[in-house]
């Protein structure tokens, strides 16, 4: 009996155990503290977003202030948003993620132009126009669909997410397509179980994306 515990088929397994183990805890471990230094931080806007989705997940899967629309082209249309906040992708598919960084009131209807209210140093209230951000990414799903189709991938995957970073923030309507920061995660976790892409067309799709953005905005 003896023997067999201290044999190399014994111990082998349990030291190769013993190794995946550790690294799970030290990666595990290491997201924690991320998550603690991120939750510190006074500047929590489209960088805060990425580091937060680069860190449950992998920057690979994460695109930050991804153009779309060519500069010259965007300077004519006000109304359509050239750049994406983020751009994420995953089994879920493409999220198109559109940060709000301000406190106060937003009338957000699901299509035409949004009003934010909120007070001025002085108190006093003020009203200010919004681009919706449902209607100005309409033709970055566009371009998105057409750069899928390229490869293959027909699925309806693209998605549009707002977020917003700050807690004193009030909406007059409220739908599953605006979520608080604390609910971003457990969202992607529930919707990439629906396996929208495999991991193969995911890898596809983000090499894809980011492609066509480098290509902008080196040209």
């Amino acid at each position: 009996m003896k023997e067999i515990f201290t044999s190399f088929y014994f111990i082998a397994p349990l030291c190769i155990a013993a190794i995946i183990l550790g690294i799970y805890i030290i990666r595990k471990s290491t997201k924690i503290l991320i998550r603690e230094r991120l939750n510190t931080t006074s500047n929590k806007g489209v960088g805060y977003v990425y580091d937060i989705l680069s860190t449950e997940f992998s920057s690979s899967k994460v695109l930050k202030d991804a153009r779309f629309i060519p500069e010259a082209s965007s300077s004519k249309k006000p109304d359509i948003k050239p750049t994406s906040d983020i751009v994420f992708v995953d089994k879920c598919g493409v999220l198109l993620i559109t940060v709000i960084t301000e406190k106060g009131e937003f009338d957000n209807p699901k299509t035409g132009e949004w009003k934010y209210r909120f007070a001025d140093a002085e108190g006093k209230v003020q009203i200010q126009r919004k681009q919706n951000p449902f209607d100005a990414t309409i033709p970055q799903i566009r371009i998105i669909s057409e750069l899928l189709n390229n490869e293959g991938i027909y699925s309806k995957c693209i998605k549009r997410i707002v977020v917003y970073t700050q807690s004193k923030v009030r909406f007059t309507y409220n739908y599953s397509e605006i979520i608080g920061i604390e609910k971003l995660i457990p969202m992607i976790h529930k919707m990439n179980s629906s396996n929208e892409l495999t991991p193969s067309e995911a890898r596809v799709a983000v090499s894809s994306i980011a492609d066509y953005v480098n290509y902008l905005e080196n040209n």
